[in-house]
Formats: C-alpha cells, sequence, structure tokens
C-alpha cells in the first residue's frame, strides 16, 4: 500500500462533501453483481457504503470491508438508517483488504470500486489480488475501476490551485469550494492530488478550510491485466468509461472484470 496521502478518509464528513453525489459507477457494478453465483458481494474499500448500499437495495447480501475506522463509524450509521430488510443484508468489518481472511471461496463476487487498487504499491496489488480470489467461489467475478494513467509532470506550487468548483451545501445555504493541484512523480508512477475545501456561509464570509491529500498509483491496463493473471484470474470484459464503452487506449478510466481461474 502507498505509505501515505490518504488523509482524506480520516474525515468521513469531507469525503462526503467530496463524493456524496458520485453515481456513474453504478451500473457497472450492478452488471458484475447480476453475475456472481452465489448472490454474496465482498466490497473492498466501502467506505462510506455508497455501492454497498445500493446493491443490499438490489437484493444481493453484502460484505463491506473498510480500512479507515472513521469511515467504517460513518458508514455504520448510515447502515442503521436503511430500511431494515436493506440493512439486514449489509455486513460490515474492519480491516486491511490485502490481509482478508473470511472463510475461503465464500463469495460469488469481490468488487474493489473507485480507484481502491490505485492506492496499492506493486506488492500490495499482488497481496489484494491473492486475497480476493481465495474469497471467491469457482468461477466467481472480480471487478474493478480506476482512473486510466494520465501523461503529466507538474511542480507542486502552494499558489497554484487549479480546478475550482462552487458546490452548494445544502444543510446551512452555503457554498463548498474545492480546488486542486496535481503533481506526478514518473519514477514511481504516483500521482498526487492536494484537494483543498473552502466552506463559505449564505453571507459570503469563510466558515472553514481544509487540505487534504491523496496519492494514486498509476496502472496500466497491461499492468493490471498481467497482475490479475499472476493471481490467478482471467480477463473477461473491460470497459473504458461509465457508459460501459469498451476500452481503448484513451478511454479516462479502466473497468475490468475477471472471474476466478
Amino acid at each position: 500500500m502507498l505509505s501515505d496521502g490518504t488523509d482524506l478518509y480520516e474525515d468521513p464528513a469531507l469525503y462526503e462533501l467530496e463524493h456524496a453525489n458520485y453515481r456513474g459507477d453504478l451500473a457497472f457494478y450492478r452488471l458484475v453483481a447480476a453475475q456472481a453465483r452465489p448472490p454474496a458481494i465482498l466490497e473492498l474499500g466501502c467506505g462510506l457504503g455508497r455501492v454497498a448500499f445500493e446493491l443490499a437495495a438490489a437484493g444481493y447480501s453484502v460484505t463491506g470491508l473498510e480500512l479507515a475506522p472513521e469511515m467504517l463509524a460513518k458508514c455504520e450509521r448510515r447502515r442503521l438508517q436503511l430500511p431494515r430488510d436493506v440493512r439486514q443484508r449489509v455486513q460490515l468489518q474492519l480491516g486491511d483488504a490485502r490481509h482478508h481472511r473470511d472463510p475461503p471461496a465464500r463469495y460469488g463476487a469481490v468488487i474493489a470500486p473507485f480507484n481502491l487498487l490505485q492506492h496499492q504499491d506493486a506488492t500490495g496489488l499482488a497481496e489484494l489480488l491473492r486475497a480476493a480470489r481465495a474469497s471467491l467461489v469457482e468461477e466467481g467475478r472480480f471487478a474493478c475501476d480506476l482512473f486510466a494513467p494520465l501523461a503529466v509532470d507538474a511542480e507542486l506550487d502552494d499558489a497554484d490551485f487549479t480546478g475550482l468548483e462552487n458546490r452548494p451545501l445544502s444543510r446551512d445555504g452555503g457554498t463548498l469550494l474545492v480546488d486542486r493541484r496535481e503533481c506526478y512523480d514518473r519514477a514511481s508512477a504516483v500521482l498526487t492530488t492536494l484537494i483543498r475545501h473552502r466552506r463559505l456561509r449564505a453571507d459570503g464570509s469563510l466558515a472553514g478550510s481544509e487540505q487534504r491529500t491523496v496519492c494514486r498509483r498509476q496502472w496500466t491496463h497491461d499492468q493490471l491485466s498481467r497482475a490479475l493473471a499472476a493471481a490467478g484470474f482471467v480477463a473477461i470484459d473491460c470497459y473504458g468509461d461509465v457508459d460501459l464503452t469498451p476500452y481503448h487506449p484513451a478511454a479516462p478510466r479502466i473497468m475490468l472484470v475477471a472471474r476466478r481461474g
């Protein structure tokens, strides 16, 4: 696992502001879940339950594994607010996806949504994939999605925040200003993103400001394919974006489905 650059996940409220409305990958994971036999799914890095709750509402049994205690605690609070039949289909566990040790051959699908694999170095990726394979039944599915590699080479500069976004804060009528700066290290193939959130009150005054860091290893399609094969998987499908168009070298995302070989 990358040694730093995951402090965004230590602040669930900030993470929720950043990603609460994202639904782009749900069609992909519903497609994968429909292939799961049995209909039991292990989600690696379940975060605040965005994908897990969607699949549980569709009738699947979901185990959500999360490394960050703060994220898991908020996920559990959100689970308790779900309808009874849905929340009973969700189990949450604190743990590391690289060393997960549920009873073997239990799940019909293991999923790693929303760039989870990009938080792993080569050793961590191999460990995660081996653990995922051990959790699957024969012919069980593994699926992941992540950003395709970027050809960037920028300097970190405190004065050079870019990509300003304005988002409404419905809870108090204010505005969340989000801007970021990025640096790509070619030697390690790691993209570091610094995200700054500034909360403005309805009158325009500053209510607070936080800065968080996310580091993501840039994996190519070929690298992921080789890692999956080494872990005992056979690739089935690969899509290039959330609209499920086939993958191509200029695609913005890599959305892979493999089966346990």
